[in-house]
């Protein structure tokens, strides 16, 4: 709260002669009050919920270390609990695919990004479909694994 110090030339604990506190506000004479948040009898502003394509490109910015205006992002495919595509920083050449999976909270979190294929462990952790990681890499033996069958790793 803003203060104002004001010399003590009175009894102790009143103000100089003729300074007035107003009872019903907790400032002093010649001070202004706080701001309001917002004008009066207008409602603040809702901030609108993020849209998908932009919290994934939120969680790679995060995720890279990139900001806004050097991501340049694709999505190739997208779900209601998962999404792929390409990734790229502006005004170099190339760039690399990634595979996200919306969490239970709602929130896009990055299984993988690349130019290698994701690990089994980053696969079977997401519950990844089977035609969105058709292999994975096995760390464990160190060799590429041909995911079978229609269920994901895990189940």
């Amino acid at each position: 709260m803003p203060f104002k110090i004001v010399p003590n030339t009175g009894p102790e604990g009143n103000l100089p002669p003729g300074e007035e506190p107003h009872p019903e506000e907790e400032f002093y004479p010649g001070e202004e009050p706080p701001p309001e948040e917002h004008p009066p009898g207008e409602e603040p502003p809702h901030e609108e919920p993020m849209n998908d394509e932009e919290a994934i490109k939120q969680a790679l910015m995060a995720e890279l270390g990139w900001s806004e205006s050097e991501i340049q992002l694709n999505i190739g495919r997208m779900d209601d609990r998962f999404a792929e595509g390409g990734v790229s920083k502006g005004g170099e050449m190339g760039g690399a695919m990634w595979l996200a999976a919306k969490e239970h909270d709602g929130r896009w979190v990055i299984i993988h990004h690349g130019h290698d294929i994701p690990t089994c462990d980053q696969v079977q952790n997401h519950n990844i479909p089977l035609d969105w990681a058709p292999s994975c890499w096995d760390e464990a033996s160190d060799s590429v694994i041909e995911r079978t069958g229609s269920k994901s790793l895990g189940e």
